[in-house]
């Protein structure tokens, strides 16, 4: 478990606070996050439904896991999708890396 959690490193810093939310586990199957498998960002409670997009309405799942979510509750995947395709999330916009900090 340690070994595969040292693959946190390569996930973006929103994606890594995620994981450290969850322990390293994804919410829909249980099973570790770091396992070789894509991961994506979900929200909880749908944007459209007044969903924001905060750390405490996110999680961060398996693919398969977020299609089998979206399957089951016929929620559309374009809902979340948006939100896989950026890299930062609202909280997250006041972080400046040190590395760019002037």
């Amino acid at each position: 478990m340690k070994r595969q959690a040292g693959k946190a490193k390569d996930l973006t810093f929103s994606k890594q606070k995620l994981a450290k939310r969850q322990q390293g586990r994804c919410l829909e199957c249980g099973e570790s996050l770091f396992n070789d498998e894509e991961t994506q960002v979900h929200h909880r409670l749908a944007k459209s439904q007044g969903g924001k997009d905060s750390y405490s309405n996110l999680a961060l799942v398996h693919l398969l896991c977020h299609q089998h979510i979206h399957a089951v509750t016929e929620r559309p995947m374009r809902e979340c999708q948006q939100h896989n395709d950026r890299d930062l999330l609202t909280e997250e916009k006041t972080h400046v890396p040190k590395a760019t900090a002037k």
